[in-house]
């Protein structure tokens, strides 16, 4: 149930959303009757820093500008922390492990740093951690309760569970280290001398076990990055050496196969340039490298942000975190979500936090020439990922857009620009003089009364709006929940600007696959033999298989504005479950017997893999997989049935070699953290 304070603080937060601001602006023009005169002002405007300047005065003469004062910000707070804390606590009583980590972060992340409060919520989330197996959390957390004022009293107990989890670990010198702790502190305990015998006597025991060699070393799974089947591309950072760019007037650019490609083969290993977690990601994966986490450091400063560890966190502020620190919670009460946080992130960086703008301003002539199309965002010859270049020639499709679009992006614009420049120190890093060089940006500033460096970057935020709307990617990871019968789901915990992959064009049918890696690595294999001078095709989140003809075309041409011209949009395949699985058409030349025992194989490793997760037998499945999808390939004519579900079973495959999480057990409540869990102040 919410208190009155907290529906008061919904309704404010409603009222201040950049939906509700942009409806207000229109109904504030139509009562003045210059509705027409600014529809006609921005059907005649070229640029995006037109736009938004236009857009920032309309805000401002209206007096709809967005007002966020620090308070909506949240702060740390001591009594939200214990709230948190006891939410927690409530949660694992219940056996309702992953609730109880949500609400032990959320506690550490309000608790003052160093403090009891802190330091209790650390103990505590490590026994959730262990409840769950993830024992190295559980020596991180106990590490930093220890670090703080975690009371005397109770100081034994956590020794004794850091030498458990070192036990399971193989780490039995660490264990040992641990238990000889527990024993010295156990005198500083408040337990009467029968509970304290028996306490000391299990400890001397785990001890004796430690110093025996009993337990055998774990074996700890590792995830491994895969590498380019064809080596790496000389003109390509990310790319393998059996792709390249070209160009046409109907596809722009495009990625091509160079060789023969085969199911299986790694084409692409990519870094984002900038990546942004979803809020509802916020409190189980670190915030900068996206990997899942369950023992998060805290922002020092902000109540909403957490890091896998000390170098993520100061890399972070570094970087852009400094920026967003103070006016992320002002953000998401605007509604802003994963596209305009990364537009936001994209500047950030570009500009590293402000202090580069002229540079960026005075290099734009270079950043947006190319010899030939094909070259578009090329520095030197070379496509460049982490490259701001290669960003800023992501297509944005300005040209197909309607007025009521851009308008509408453009107040989104002007209110984070707002936002930045009054409560941040973004605007204050660079030099605010004019420049000669900056001379098109001088008609709008004398016209709108704005400085230069604001025009400049409102109209920066309107361009990566455009442009990641077309080409930001999610970051995901495939959950694993057992029960009766063991379910998996892709969850998207982030999303990301990655340069190469946006080259690639979309198809309901598509020949790769992404997953992600460590985070926010995406590795992009073939899922099918793509011939020499093919085009490569992605999928745009809108495949044949699970979404109708119609529905397709409708959201393609919504968010990417165009019409899919694939195979299975033009021969119209059904969906999975009306995919055709008897009577195939043959090929000739079949060995139809060799089919029929490789289909054989197929279907018992395909029950294999739905019903167990076994990981030791993955990479010998994949073998078997790739073959047979390609002996499919050349065998029967699709859309077929058998076909689609091979490449699922490499999808799952895959997916549990990439960025994964199994439950241990299935969870009473698997938390979904609603925007006004993070947006509404606890106090």
């Amino acid at each position: 149930m919410f208190s009155y304070l907290q529906f008061s603080l919904l309704y404010e937060m409603s009222m201040k959303t950049c939906e509700n601001i942009h409806k207000e602006l229109i109904n504030c023009i139509t009562v003045d009757d210059s509705l027409v005169f600014v529809s006609n002002t921005f059907k005649e405007f070229k640029t995006d820093y037109e736009r938004v300047t236009e857009s920032y005065c309309l805000l401002r003469n209206y007096n709809l500008l967005p007002d966020f004062s620090s308070k909506d910000n949240g702060e740390k707070s001591s009594a939200a922390s214990e709230r948190h804390r006891n939410d927690g606590n409530r949660a694992f009583v219940q056996k309702d492990d992953m609730s109880a980590m949500y609400h032990y972060t959320r506690a550490i992340g309000f608790a003052l740093p160093g403090g009891k409060e802190i330091s209790i919520a650390f103990a505590n989330r490590s026994a959730v951690t262990y409840s769950l197996g993830d024992f190295t959390d559980v020596v991180k957390d106990i590490d930093c309760a220890l670090q703080g004022d975690y009371p005397d009293r109770l100081k034994f107990k956590l020794w004794e569970r850091r030498g458990k989890a070192f036990l399971e670990l193989g780490n039995l010198l660490e264990a040992q280290a641990s238990f000889e702790s527990a024993i010295i502190w156990l005198t500083k305990s408040k337990l009467d001398e029968d509970k304290r015998n028996v306490a000391k006597a299990q400890l001397t025991s785990l001890l004796q076990q430690s110093s025996g060699g009993c337990f055998k070393t774990v074996d700890v799974p590792t995830t491994v990055l895969p590498q380019l089947t064809h080596g790496p591309n000389p003109y390509l950072q990310s790319g393998s050496n059996a792709i390249e760019v070209e160009y046409s007037s109907y596809m722009g650019r495009h990625i091509v196969a160079k060789v023969d490609i085969n199911p299986g083969d790694v084409l692409a290993v990519e870094k984002p340039y900038s990546s942004i977690s979803l809020p509802s990601s916020y409190f189980f994966f670190c915030f900068y490298c996206h990997k899942r986490c369950h023992s998060l450091l805290p922002c020092f400063q902000c109540t909403l942000v957490f890091f896998c560890d000390e170098k993520c966190r100061n890399d972070c502020w570094e970087e852009s975190h400094s920026i967003e620190c103070n006016i992320l919670p002002s953000l998401l009460m605007l509604g802003c979500d994963k596209l305009e946080l990364l537009a936001l992130r994209v500047l950030i960086k570009a500009t590293e936090k402000g202090s580069k703008l002229i540079q960026l301003a005075t290099s734009l002539s270079e950043i947006e020439s190319f010899d030939k199309p094909s070259r578009k965002g090329f520095n030197d010859s070379v496509y460049i990922s982490d490259n701001y270049k290669s960003i800023h020639n992501l297509e944005g499709n300005t040209d197909l857009r309607n007025i009521s679009y851009l308008f509408g992006r453009s107040i989104f614009a002007a209110c984070i620009l707002h936002i930045l420049d009054v409560n941040t120190n973004f605007f204050q890093k660079g030099l605010i003089d004019k420049v000669s060089t900056l001379r098109k940006f001088q008609e709008l500033e004398d016209v709108a009364d704005l400085r230069w460096d604001k025009v400049f970057t409102g109209g920066l935020i309107l361009k990566y709006l455009q442009s990641m709307a077309s080409n930001a990617h999610e970051i995901s990871e495939m959950r694993v929940i057992p029960g009766n019968e063991t379910k998996t789901e892709s969850s998207e915990i982030g999303s990301a600007a990655y340069s190469l992959l946006s080259l690639i064009n979309h198809s309901c049918d598509p020949n790769v696959v992404r997953h992600s890696y460590f985070g926010s690595t995406v590795v992009l294999r073939a899922i099918q033999v793509i011939k020499k001078g093919e085009q490569i095709f992605d999928n745009y989140g809108f495949h044949h298989a699970t979404h109708s003809k119609e529905e397709r075309h409708s959201h393609l041409r919504s968010q990417y504005l165009f019409t899919c011209q694939c195979i299975a949009c033009t021969e119209n395949w059904p969906l999975y479950g009306n995919l055709p699985d008897r009577n195939p058409i043959i090929r000739d030349l079949v060995d139809v017997a060799s089919l029929e025992e490789s289909s054989k194989k197929f279907r018992n490793i395909l029950y294999n893999i739905i019903s167990s997760h076994d990981t030791e037998k993955l990479a010998e499945w994949l073998v078997f997989l790739y073959s047979h999808l390609k002996l499919l390939q050349a065998s029967i004519a699709r859309p077929w049935k058998e076909y689609s579900e091979c490449q699922e079973a490499i999808k799952q495959c895959l997916s549990l070699q990439a960025n994964h999480y199994v439950y241990k057990t299935c969870p009473l409540s698997l938390m979904m953290i609603r925007d006004y869990d993070i947006g509404v102040s606890p106090f």
